[in-house]
Protein backbone atom coordinates (compact mmCIF):
# COMPACT_ATOMS: atom_id res chain seq x y z
CA UNK A 1 0.00 0.00 0.00
CA UNK A 2 3.03 2.74 0.86
CA UNK A 3 4.64 1.53 -2.08
CA UNK A 4 0.97 2.17 -4.15
CA UNK A 5 0.99 5.47 -2.83
CA UNK A 6 4.67 6.38 -3.14
CA UNK A 7 4.80 5.46 -6.73
CA UNK A 8 1.93 7.81 -7.42
CA UNK A 9 3.45 10.29 -5.63
CA UNK A 10 6.52 9.99 -7.97
CA UNK A 11 4.70 9.70 -11.01
CA UNK A 12 2.85 13.29 -10.36
CA UNK A 13 5.80 14.90 -9.80
CA UNK A 14 7.48 13.51 -12.72
CA UNK A 15 4.32 14.45 -15.02
CA UNK A 16 4.54 18.01 -13.27
CA UNK A 17 7.61 18.32 -14.58
CA UNK A 18 7.07 17.33 -17.91
CA UNK A 19 4.34 19.38 -18.33
CA UNK A 20 6.44 22.62 -17.03
CA UNK A 21 8.95 21.35 -19.83
CA UNK A 22 6.34 20.79 -22.53
CA UNK A 23 3.54 22.08 -21.56
CA UNK A 24 1.87 19.12 -23.22
CA UNK A 25 -2.00 18.63 -21.61
CA UNK A 26 -1.90 16.83 -18.69
CA UNK A 27 -4.59 14.75 -17.00
CA UNK A 28 -4.10 15.77 -13.32
CA UNK A 29 -6.31 14.05 -10.70
CA UNK A 30 -8.87 16.52 -9.98
CA UNK A 31 -9.17 17.80 -13.34
CA UNK A 32 -7.45 21.13 -12.34
CA UNK A 33 -5.84 24.20 -13.27
CA UNK A 34 -3.11 24.45 -10.38
CA UNK A 35 -1.77 28.24 -9.68
CA UNK A 36 0.19 29.16 -7.01
CA UNK A 37 -1.50 29.18 -3.37
CA UNK A 38 -3.20 32.11 -1.87
CA UNK A 39 -4.61 33.35 -4.85
CA UNK A 40 -8.13 32.92 -6.24
CA UNK A 41 -8.90 33.38 -10.13
CA UNK A 42 -12.45 33.43 -10.11
CA UNK A 43 -12.73 31.13 -12.84
CA UNK A 44 -15.64 31.10 -15.10
CA UNK A 45 -18.66 30.30 -12.14
CA UNK A 46 -16.35 28.43 -9.59
CA UNK A 47 -16.76 29.13 -6.65
CA UNK A 48 -14.67 29.02 -3.40
CA UNK A 49 -15.13 25.48 -2.61
CA UNK A 50 -13.50 24.29 -5.34
CA UNK A 51 -10.12 25.56 -3.92
CA UNK A 52 -7.73 22.95 -2.65
CA UNK A 53 -3.97 22.95 -2.51
CA UNK A 54 -1.27 20.33 -3.51
CA UNK A 55 0.62 19.05 0.09
CA UNK A 56 3.89 19.56 -1.44
CA UNK A 57 6.36 22.07 0.23
CA UNK A 58 5.27 24.95 1.03
CA UNK A 59 7.37 27.61 -0.98
CA UNK A 60 6.41 25.23 -4.38
CA UNK A 61 2.80 25.04 -2.64
CA UNK A 62 -0.21 25.94 -5.71
CA UNK A 63 -3.68 26.07 -5.37
CA UNK A 64 -5.81 24.23 -7.73
CA UNK A 65 -9.57 25.17 -8.80
CA UNK A 66 -11.57 22.46 -10.12
CA UNK A 67 -13.17 24.10 -12.83
CA UNK A 68 -12.17 25.51 -16.63
CA UNK A 69 -13.34 28.66 -18.45
CA UNK A 70 -12.61 32.47 -18.73
CA UNK A 71 -11.41 33.98 -15.72
CA UNK A 72 -13.96 36.43 -14.42
CA UNK A 73 -11.12 38.54 -12.07
CA UNK A 74 -7.58 38.93 -12.55
CA UNK A 75 -4.56 37.51 -10.35
CA UNK A 76 -1.30 38.96 -8.91
CA UNK A 77 1.38 36.63 -9.29
CA UNK A 78 4.46 36.67 -7.07
CA UNK A 79 8.09 34.48 -7.95
CA UNK A 80 11.03 33.29 -6.66
CA UNK A 81 13.12 36.11 -7.48
CA UNK A 82 10.40 38.77 -5.53
CA UNK A 83 9.46 39.84 -9.27
CA UNK A 84 5.63 40.01 -9.75
CA UNK A 85 3.29 40.00 -12.64
CA UNK A 86 -0.27 41.88 -12.23
CA UNK A 87 -3.96 42.38 -13.58
CA UNK A 88 -3.48 38.81 -15.04
CA UNK A 89 -6.11 36.76 -16.61
CA UNK A 90 -5.70 33.04 -17.38
CA UNK A 91 -8.43 31.52 -19.30
CA UNK A 92 -8.52 27.35 -19.93
CA UNK A 93 -10.06 27.21 -23.56
CA UNK A 94 -9.95 23.98 -23.93
CA UNK A 95 -13.06 22.76 -25.34
CA UNK A 96 -12.38 19.00 -23.58
CA UNK A 97 -11.67 21.07 -20.06
CA UNK A 98 -8.89 19.71 -19.72
CA UNK A 99 -6.51 20.99 -16.58
CA UNK A 100 -3.14 22.85 -17.12
CA UNK A 101 -0.54 23.44 -14.74
CA UNK A 102 0.53 27.06 -14.62
CA UNK A 103 4.54 27.27 -13.56
CA UNK A 104 4.58 30.11 -10.84
CA UNK A 105 8.06 29.27 -9.52
CA UNK A 106 9.90 31.65 -11.82
CA UNK A 107 9.47 34.60 -13.49
CA UNK A 108 11.58 32.52 -16.59
CA UNK A 109 8.89 29.76 -16.47
CA UNK A 110 6.03 32.08 -16.47
CA UNK A 111 7.24 33.73 -19.12
CA UNK A 112 7.75 30.40 -21.25
CA UNK A 113 4.53 29.48 -20.49
CA UNK A 114 3.23 32.71 -21.33
CA UNK A 115 4.97 32.38 -24.88
CA UNK A 116 3.31 28.92 -25.41
CA UNK A 117 -0.24 29.92 -24.85
CA UNK A 118 0.34 32.56 -27.83
CA UNK A 119 2.39 30.98 -30.12
CA UNK A 120 3.76 27.50 -29.02
CA UNK A 121 1.78 23.86 -28.03
CA UNK A 122 -1.07 25.76 -25.91
CA UNK A 123 -1.92 27.89 -28.09
CA UNK A 124 -5.93 28.27 -28.34
CA UNK A 125 -5.57 26.15 -25.76
CA UNK A 126 -4.78 28.28 -22.85
CA UNK A 127 -4.91 32.07 -23.30
CA UNK A 128 -3.02 34.34 -21.05
CA UNK A 129 -4.30 37.96 -20.93
CA UNK A 130 -3.69 41.11 -18.80
CA UNK A 131 -6.36 44.18 -18.51
CA UNK A 132 -7.39 47.59 -16.54
CA UNK A 133 -7.91 48.15 -12.87
CA UNK A 134 -11.05 49.72 -11.92
CA UNK A 135 -10.74 53.42 -11.36
CA UNK A 136 -11.93 57.00 -11.12
CA UNK A 137 -11.64 59.29 -13.86
CA UNK A 138 -12.82 62.97 -14.76
CA UNK A 139 -14.04 62.99 -18.24
CA UNK A 140 -13.56 65.79 -20.77
CA UNK A 141 -17.21 67.69 -18.98
CA UNK A 142 -15.68 67.81 -15.76
CA UNK A 143 -17.48 64.58 -14.58
CA UNK A 144 -16.10 61.94 -12.37
CA UNK A 145 -16.83 58.67 -14.11
CA UNK A 146 -15.66 55.13 -12.54
CA UNK A 147 -14.25 52.50 -14.91
CA UNK A 148 -14.53 48.83 -13.93
CA UNK A 149 -12.21 46.18 -13.68
CA UNK A 150 -11.58 45.24 -17.38
CA UNK A 151 -9.29 42.87 -20.24
CA UNK A 152 -7.82 44.19 -23.00
CA UNK A 153 -9.65 45.29 -25.48
CA UNK A 154 -12.76 45.59 -23.69
CA UNK A 155 -15.05 49.11 -24.09
CA UNK A 156 -16.90 50.51 -21.36
CA UNK A 157 -19.05 53.25 -22.39
CA UNK A 158 -20.09 56.31 -20.38
CA UNK A 159 -22.84 59.27 -20.45
CA UNK A 160 -21.60 62.66 -19.62
CA UNK A 161 -23.54 65.92 -19.35
CA UNK A 162 -25.61 67.34 -22.06
CA UNK A 163 -25.34 65.23 -24.89
CA UNK A 164 -21.84 63.97 -24.49
CA UNK A 165 -20.94 60.40 -25.07
CA UNK A 166 -17.89 58.70 -24.65
CA UNK A 167 -15.92 55.13 -24.92
CA UNK A 168 -13.32 54.19 -23.32
CA UNK A 169 -10.73 51.01 -24.13
CA UNK A 170 -8.76 48.43 -21.76
CA UNK A 171 -5.30 48.92 -23.44
CA UNK A 172 -3.18 46.33 -21.42
CA UNK A 173 -0.18 44.45 -23.46
CA UNK A 174 2.22 43.27 -21.03
CA UNK A 175 0.79 44.12 -17.68
CA UNK A 176 -1.58 45.98 -15.99
CA UNK A 177 -3.03 48.40 -18.80
CA UNK A 178 -4.86 52.00 -18.81
CA UNK A 179 -8.43 52.97 -20.14
CA UNK A 180 -7.88 54.84 -22.81
CA UNK A 181 -10.60 57.66 -24.25
CA UNK A 182 -11.86 55.81 -27.59
CA UNK A 183 -14.62 57.65 -29.16
CA UNK A 184 -17.11 60.24 -28.34
CA UNK A 185 -20.05 62.30 -29.43
CA UNK A 186 -22.07 65.17 -28.42
CA UNK A 187 -21.07 67.98 -26.37
CA UNK A 188 -20.45 68.77 -23.08
CA UNK A 189 -22.01 71.61 -21.52
CA UNK A 190 -19.77 74.73 -22.89
CA UNK A 191 -19.04 77.87 -21.15
CA UNK A 192 -19.35 80.91 -23.25
CA UNK A 193 -16.12 82.53 -24.21
CA UNK A 194 -15.53 85.19 -26.09
CA UNK A 195 -14.35 85.59 -29.66
CA UNK A 196 -11.41 87.34 -31.90
CA UNK A 197 -13.72 90.62 -31.91
CA UNK A 198 -13.53 91.31 -28.54
CA UNK A 199 -11.14 94.57 -27.72
CA UNK A 200 -10.93 95.08 -31.14
CA UNK A 201 -12.43 98.43 -33.23
CA UNK A 202 -15.67 98.75 -35.35
CA UNK A 203 -17.25 101.60 -37.16
CA UNK A 204 -20.81 99.64 -37.19
CA UNK A 205 -21.87 96.38 -34.87
CA UNK A 206 -19.70 93.51 -35.48
CA UNK A 207 -21.01 90.38 -36.86
CA UNK A 208 -18.13 88.13 -36.95
CA UNK A 209 -15.71 86.89 -33.90
CA UNK A 210 -18.40 87.57 -31.46
CA UNK A 211 -17.72 84.22 -29.56
CA UNK A 212 -15.30 81.52 -29.36
CA UNK A 213 -18.21 78.98 -27.58
CA UNK A 214 -21.29 79.59 -27.20
CA UNK A 215 -24.39 81.30 -28.41
CA UNK A 216 -23.92 85.40 -29.23
CA UNK A 217 -26.62 87.88 -27.74
CA UNK A 218 -28.11 90.89 -29.03
CA UNK A 219 -25.52 93.61 -29.47
CA UNK A 220 -25.89 96.78 -27.94
CA UNK A 221 -24.29 100.26 -28.31
CA UNK A 222 -23.80 101.69 -24.86
CA UNK A 223 -20.76 103.88 -25.42
CA UNK A 224 -18.71 100.84 -26.75
CA UNK A 225 -20.48 97.51 -28.29
CA UNK A 226 -21.38 95.09 -26.34
CA UNK A 227 -22.68 91.12 -26.64
CA UNK A 228 -22.89 88.28 -24.08
CA UNK A 229 -21.99 85.00 -25.00
CA UNK A 230 -24.48 82.35 -23.28
CA UNK A 231 -23.24 79.29 -22.00
CA UNK A 232 -24.88 76.11 -24.08
CA UNK A 233 -26.05 72.94 -21.81
CA UNK A 234 -25.76 74.90 -18.90
CA UNK A 235 -22.38 76.53 -18.96
CA UNK A 236 -22.15 79.82 -17.96
CA UNK A 237 -22.02 82.86 -20.05
CA UNK A 238 -19.81 86.01 -20.00
CA UNK A 239 -19.91 89.65 -21.10
CA UNK A 240 -18.13 90.85 -24.24
CA UNK A 241 -17.17 94.40 -25.84
CA UNK A 242 -15.39 95.90 -28.87
CA UNK A 243 -14.50 99.87 -29.11
CA UNK A 244 -17.03 101.92 -31.37
CA UNK A 245 -14.72 103.32 -34.36
CA UNK A 246 -15.43 106.80 -35.03
CA UNK A 247 -14.48 109.51 -37.32
CA UNK A 248 -13.51 112.97 -35.54
CA UNK A 249 -16.19 115.41 -35.96
CA UNK A 250 -15.64 119.43 -35.44
CA UNK A 251 -17.33 120.93 -32.63
CA UNK A 252 -19.50 124.13 -32.09
CA UNK A 253 -16.60 126.23 -31.65
CA UNK A 254 -15.50 125.54 -35.28
CA UNK A 255 -16.58 128.24 -37.83
CA UNK A 256 -17.68 130.54 -34.66
CA UNK A 257 -15.55 133.92 -35.16
CA UNK A 258 -14.11 134.38 -31.39
CA UNK A 259 -11.36 137.49 -30.26
CA UNK A 260 -8.89 134.95 -28.57
CA UNK A 261 -7.89 131.49 -28.42
CA UNK A 262 -11.14 128.85 -28.50
CA UNK A 263 -11.04 126.02 -26.07
CA UNK A 264 -14.29 124.46 -25.03
CA UNK A 265 -16.74 123.02 -27.39
CA UNK A 266 -13.71 122.20 -30.11
CA UNK A 267 -14.80 118.93 -30.85
CA UNK A 268 -18.04 116.97 -30.88
CA UNK A 269 -16.02 113.89 -31.35
CA UNK A 270 -12.73 112.53 -31.08
CA UNK A 271 -9.94 114.29 -29.43
CA UNK A 272 -9.13 117.76 -29.77
CA UNK A 273 -5.11 119.10 -30.68
CA UNK A 274 -3.44 121.99 -29.98
CA UNK A 275 -5.22 124.90 -31.35
CA UNK A 276 -2.79 127.83 -33.80
CA UNK A 277 -3.42 130.80 -34.99
CA UNK A 278 -1.93 131.34 -38.85
CA UNK A 279 -3.20 134.85 -40.12
CA UNK A 280 -6.55 135.68 -38.73
CA UNK A 281 -7.72 131.76 -38.47
CA UNK A 282 -7.76 129.67 -35.36
CA UNK A 283 -7.27 125.83 -35.83
CA UNK A 284 -7.21 122.52 -34.90
CA UNK A 285 -7.69 118.78 -35.27
CA UNK A 286 -10.27 116.05 -33.82
CA UNK A 287 -8.88 113.06 -34.01
CA UNK A 288 -10.43 110.00 -34.51
CA UNK A 289 -11.64 107.98 -31.94
CA UNK A 290 -9.95 104.10 -31.66
CA UNK A 291 -8.87 104.11 -35.31
CA UNK A 292 -11.14 106.65 -37.13
CA UNK A 293 -10.07 109.38 -39.27
CA UNK A 294 -9.42 112.76 -38.16
CA UNK A 295 -10.98 115.72 -39.40
CA UNK A 296 -9.66 119.23 -39.67
CA UNK A 297 -11.55 122.34 -37.81
CA UNK A 298 -11.41 126.01 -38.08
CA UNK A 299 -12.80 129.11 -36.44
CA UNK A 300 -11.90 132.72 -37.79
CA UNK A 301 -10.19 135.41 -35.36
CA UNK A 302 -12.89 137.91 -34.11
CA UNK A 303 -11.88 141.42 -34.66
CA UNK A 304 -12.27 142.93 -31.49
CA UNK A 305 -14.70 145.83 -30.84
CA UNK A 306 -13.60 149.31 -29.31
CA UNK A 307 -14.80 151.49 -26.36
CA UNK A 308 -16.09 154.89 -27.11
CA UNK A 309 -14.83 157.72 -25.59
CA UNK A 310 -18.50 158.49 -24.32
CA UNK A 311 -19.38 155.26 -23.33
CA UNK A 312 -20.77 151.83 -25.44
CA UNK A 313 -18.46 150.43 -28.32
CA UNK A 314 -18.59 149.92 -31.80
CA UNK A 315 -17.66 146.69 -33.78
CA UNK A 316 -14.33 146.23 -35.73
CA UNK A 317 -14.68 148.41 -38.90
CA UNK A 318 -17.42 150.52 -38.20
CA UNK A 319 -16.88 154.19 -37.89
CA UNK A 320 -18.34 157.11 -35.89
CA UNK A 321 -18.51 160.89 -36.13
CA UNK A 322 -16.47 162.53 -32.83
CA UNK A 323 -16.63 166.63 -32.42
CA UNK A 324 -14.03 168.69 -30.83
CA UNK A 325 -15.88 170.21 -28.01
CA UNK A 326 -18.91 169.58 -26.67
CA UNK A 327 -19.94 173.06 -26.58
CA UNK A 328 -19.03 176.22 -28.78
CA UNK A 329 -19.76 180.18 -28.00
CA UNK A 330 -22.02 182.08 -30.08
CA UNK A 331 -21.57 182.45 -33.29
CA UNK A 332 -18.73 179.73 -33.39
CA UNK A 333 -18.77 176.11 -35.34
CA UNK A 334 -18.11 172.70 -34.04
CA UNK A 335 -15.48 170.63 -35.22
CA UNK A 336 -15.97 167.29 -36.28
CA UNK A 337 -13.56 163.73 -37.02
CA UNK A 338 -14.42 160.77 -38.29
CA UNK A 339 -13.25 157.85 -35.80
CA UNK A 340 -12.72 154.25 -36.99
CA UNK A 341 -12.32 150.83 -34.92
CA UNK A 342 -9.86 148.46 -36.16
CA UNK A 343 -9.52 145.35 -34.33
CA UNK A 344 -9.82 147.31 -30.59
CA UNK A 345 -8.17 150.43 -31.78
CA UNK A 346 -10.15 153.68 -32.26
CA UNK A 347 -8.46 156.52 -34.48
CA UNK A 348 -8.46 159.94 -33.92
CA UNK A 349 -8.82 161.56 -30.66
CA UNK A 350 -12.22 164.21 -30.29
CA UNK A 351 -14.06 162.61 -27.65
CA UNK A 352 -17.13 164.04 -27.51
CA UNK A 353 -20.23 162.24 -29.09
CA UNK A 354 -21.98 165.62 -29.73
CA UNK A 355 -21.46 169.64 -30.34
CA UNK A 356 -24.02 172.32 -29.74
CA UNK A 357 -23.73 176.41 -30.11
CA UNK A 358 -23.86 178.91 -27.39
CA UNK A 359 -27.25 180.81 -27.32
CA UNK A 360 -27.86 184.50 -26.38
CA UNK A 361 -30.61 185.44 -24.04
CA UNK A 362 -32.15 188.44 -23.29
CA UNK A 363 -31.55 189.57 -19.44
CA UNK A 364 -32.94 191.82 -16.91
CA UNK A 365 -29.42 193.36 -16.51
CA UNK A 366 -28.64 194.22 -20.26
CA UNK A 367 -29.91 196.68 -22.63
CA UNK A 368 -30.77 195.63 -26.43
CA UNK A 369 -31.46 198.27 -28.99
CA UNK A 370 -33.97 196.85 -31.02
CA UNK A 371 -35.51 198.48 -34.23
CA UNK A 372 -38.40 198.15 -37.21
CA UNK A 373 -37.38 195.18 -39.06
CA UNK A 374 -37.56 197.03 -42.48
CA UNK A 375 -35.00 199.86 -40.94
CA UNK A 376 -32.74 197.42 -39.28
CA UNK A 377 -28.84 198.08 -39.50
CA UNK A 378 -26.97 195.72 -37.90
CA UNK A 379 -23.74 196.30 -36.08
CA UNK A 380 -22.41 192.73 -34.61
CA UNK A 381 -20.74 194.40 -30.93
CA UNK A 382 -21.99 192.78 -27.45
CA UNK A 383 -25.12 191.96 -29.69
CA UNK A 384 -26.57 195.20 -30.13
CA UNK A 385 -28.65 195.92 -32.98
CA UNK A 386 -29.19 199.56 -33.81
CA UNK A 387 -31.43 201.62 -36.40
CA UNK A 388 -30.09 205.18 -36.81
CA UNK A 389 -33.04 205.85 -38.96
CA UNK A 390 -35.65 205.79 -35.54
CA UNK A 391 -35.85 207.58 -32.55
CA UNK A 392 -38.16 205.27 -30.72
CA UNK A 393 -35.75 203.44 -28.16
CA UNK A 394 -36.77 200.98 -25.62
CA UNK A 395 -35.64 197.90 -23.36
CA UNK A 396 -36.52 194.42 -24.25
CA UNK A 397 -38.32 192.60 -21.61
CA UNK A 398 -36.58 190.01 -19.39
CA UNK A 399 -39.19 187.14 -21.23
CA UNK A 400 -38.15 188.44 -24.46
CA UNK A 401 -35.34 185.89 -25.46
CA UNK A 402 -33.40 185.27 -28.35
CA UNK A 403 -31.54 182.37 -30.24
CA UNK A 404 -28.67 182.39 -31.33
CA UNK A 405 -28.38 184.61 -34.26
CA UNK A 406 -31.68 186.08 -34.18
CA UNK A 407 -32.39 189.91 -33.75
CA UNK A 408 -34.79 191.39 -31.23
CA UNK A 409 -36.62 194.61 -32.91
CA UNK A 410 -39.29 196.64 -32.04
CA UNK A 411 -42.82 196.00 -33.29
CA UNK A 412 -44.95 198.61 -31.54
CA UNK A 413 -46.43 199.20 -27.95
CA UNK A 414 -48.57 196.32 -27.39
CA UNK A 415 -51.45 196.76 -25.40
CA UNK A 416 -50.34 196.35 -21.92
CA UNK A 417 -48.88 199.71 -22.83
CA UNK A 418 -45.12 198.09 -22.72
CA UNK A 419 -42.94 197.84 -25.53
CA UNK A 420 -43.11 194.12 -26.86
CA UNK A 421 -40.16 192.04 -28.64
CA UNK A 422 -40.29 189.63 -31.13
CA UNK A 423 -37.56 186.29 -32.28
CA UNK A 424 -37.00 187.03 -35.70
CA UNK A 425 -34.97 184.27 -37.21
Amino acid sequence: MMFKQSFITALTRAVMAVALASYAVCAHADDSLLLRSGTLPLMGNCLTSGLSFDPRSNSEAISTIACSGRAAAPIALSFSGGETDQCVYIDNADPKNSAYFVPVRTLEEWTAFKQATRSGSLHDLVTVTYGCEATTIIDSCGKVQALPLGRHGDVQNLISLHTKALSYQCVAVDGCGTWSLATQSGSCPTNGMCGTANGLSFASTPTAGLCESGDPGAIQRSGNWTWRCEGIGGGTGTDCWAYVMEDGVCGLAAGVPTPSLPSGNLCSTGWAGAVTLAGNVYSWTCSGEHGGDSVACAAPKAMADCNLPWGGTIADGASVTAYRDATVSSGGACVSETRTCNNGSLSGSYGNASCSVSVSTCRNDQTYWCGYIFTIFLSLLNLTFHDPGTDGMTVCRADCEATVGAHCFVAGTSNSGGPACFIYP
